[in-house]
């Protein structure tokens, strides 16, 4: 071979590899990119679920003369909710355990939050 055609398939060859990590790159990316979009949409409705969840909860206790609750304790428990639920998969045989954690938090923020509020 002469050393001309070396050269030439040297080069295609460097090429051809260049442009494959850069398509692995830009594939791993795109991919990050959109499961960043995935989290930051579920995060939304998150929030507002948790809104719409807390008015009418406090709406359904104040009508009956129960104790409200705090708009924040809601957001805990719907970020732990999320957590739990929709960042990890789960099965019938974990939902228990994931409902007690979930429980657990709340309750854990609701002490903290009427410790400092006195």
């Amino acid at each position: 071979m002469s050393p001309e055609l070396i050269g030439a398939l040297i080069g295609s060859s460097v090429a051809l590899i260049g442009s494959v990590v850069n398509a692995i790159v830009l594939m791993k990316t795109n991919k990050r990119a959109k499961e960043s979009e995935e989290r930051r949409h579920y995060r939304e409705l998150i929030i507002k679920s948790a809104i719409e969840t807390w008015k009418h909860t406090n709406e359904s206790a104040a009508r009956s003369g129960a104790r409200t609750h705090r708009l924040e304790a809601h957001f805990i428990r719907m970020m732990k909710f999320s957590e739990l639920f929709i960042d990890q998969p789960f099965d019938e045989a974990t939902i228990d355990k994931k409902l007690s954690e979930m429980n657990r938090a709340t309750e854990m923020f609701a002490l903290h939050a009427d410790k400092t509020a006195t």
